[in-house]
């Protein structure tokens, strides 16, 4: 049946992909010019055609504890040059491209697209006990990952409870900003 994967975040878009992803989103474009945009910008394309990746995954309300946090922030929106977005992704593996559009979106996409991670989370179905922050390394061509484990207290709160941390949050400064809760021993 497959697994479920949450992911928010905020890049820093490349100058010549602020446009491209502004009209990636918007609903009101037509058939004909969302068409030509995805000709113009492969990637995109190629984005679409993988088994429930697209726009379309975009905007979905997220499940998963600690993601759920101000998620109105994550609407899918570009202001200025920076994208917001959120999902909640199946995990299917795409027969022609042998990626799931998680893995496409997180590790191929962004790397192109973005010139800066200001905040990238993503929380799988099955780990109770961790998530994942993404960055971009100091080139800024490969993606990296820097998980948060936590374990719960004894108390009877379940998600609530007050975490056990042994890893240091990626993204200070934009939660500090945005008033997210900050990951840190």
């Amino acid at each position: 049946m497959g697994m479920y994967t949450d992911l928010r975040g905020a890049v820093l878009l490349k100058d010549e992909y602020v446009e491209a992803i502004k009209s990636y989103l918007d609903d009101s474009i037509s058939d004909e010019d969302y068409d030509l945009l995805l000709k113009k910008y492969p990637i995109l394309e190629q984005f679409e055609e993988i088994d429930r990746g697209g726009s379309g995954m975009f905007g979905l309300e997220l499940l998963f504890y600690p993601l759920t946090e101000k998620e109105e922030l994550f609407t899918p929106r570009v202001e200025e040059n920076i994208w917001y977005f959120k999902a909640h992704i199946k995990d299917y593996l795409d027969p022609k491209y042998f990626v799931t559009p998680y893995e496409f979106f997180i590790k191929t996409l962004i790397p192109l697209i973005s010139k800066e991670i200001l905040l990238l989370e993503t929380k799988y179905e099955e780990y109770d006990d961790y998530f994942d922050q993404w960055y971009l390394d100091l080139d800024g061509l490969k993606i990296k990952r820097n998980i948060i484990k936590f374990e719960y207290d004894e108390r009877p709160y379940g998600f609530n409870s007050v975490p056990k941390l042994n890893n240091r949050d990626m993204f200070e400064k934009f939660k500090n900003e945005h008033g997210l809760e900050i990951w840190n021993d």
